[in-house]
């Protein structure tokens, strides 16, 4: 009864399919905003524990911090000082920007802890801060790259990577899987079916990992998972379907 009511709307499903993977585009291409790698852990961690000591400590702990430094021909002498201490003055003009530190003796960089909230994530803070000191290094010393590093800023790093490496591994996935069903099928328009099914849930499960990152603590682990299940799983049972529906 079902397969026969699936049979004679499925103009309708196809048509509700297709809206939805339409609406689901946008938040599965911001998924990387809600992962992260700072997870809770099971049993509290000496570092955790670190943290708990300074919160109780201090009212207003640095738990925030950038480290900036230099590579190129100016790492090195006085004129790295006088760089640093330029961008240093460009650091502490950010809105992200808490406080400037520079520490004593001679040391080829300075730390920059950032002004947070509850609702701003200290990473996403860190694109908009690489390129103001950047801009800064391009006018005064184009020949130097400003590197700028921290906790924030690897957790920002993990995150555009992890979102890379799934899209070089559906990439990567796809054509292998498309040339075995093509040989399997015999024909491009069955061989196409698992490929749609499964990008489709692709889409469809980072948009859910995007509507649910803000409540829920994800890794960015996530995302080579969400790639090989929705590939596998897409296209294993669409080979079921399409062979049933063959025979």
């Amino acid at each position: 009864m079902i397969h026969r009511l699936i049979i004679r709307l499925r103009i309708v499903l196809l048509l509700a399919w297709v809206v939805l993977a339409a609406l689901a585009l946008r938040p599965a291409a911001r998924v990387a905003d809600v992962i992260g790698l700072d997870l809770p852990a099971a049993t509290p961690t000496d570092s955790a524990r670190a943290a708990a000591a300074l919160d109780a400590a201090f009212s207003n702990p640095a738990t925030d911090v950038l480290a900036v430094t230099l590579a190129g021909p100016a790492a090195g002498g006085a004129r790295t000082r006088a760089l640093l201490d330029t961008l240093a003055r460009v650091a502490a003009r950010q809105p992200s920007a808490d406080d400037v530190v520079r520490p004593d003796g001679d040391p080829p960089f300075f730390a920059v802890t950032l002004r947070t909230d509850s609702a701003v994530d200290a990473s996403d803070l860190v694109p908009a801060f690489r390129a103001a000191l950047a801009a800064a290094a391009a006018r005064v010393a184009p020949a130097d790259t400003v590197l700028v590093t921290g906790e924030p800023a690897l957790e920002w790093d993990a995150r555009q990577v992890s979102v890379a490496d799934a899209r070089r591994l559906e990439r990567a996935a796809l054509l292998p899987a498309a040339v075995v069903l093509v040989i399997a099928f015999g024909g491009l328009v069955a061989a196409a079916l698992p490929l749609v099914v499964g990008l489709l849930a692709i889409t469809l499960a980072l948009a859910a990992v995007r509507l649910v990152g803000p409540h829920v603590p994800i890794a960015v682990f996530v995302l080579p998972i969400v790639t090989m299940v929705g590939l596998g799983v897409g296209i294993d049972y669409s080979l079921l379907v399409v062979t049933r529906f063959r025979e």
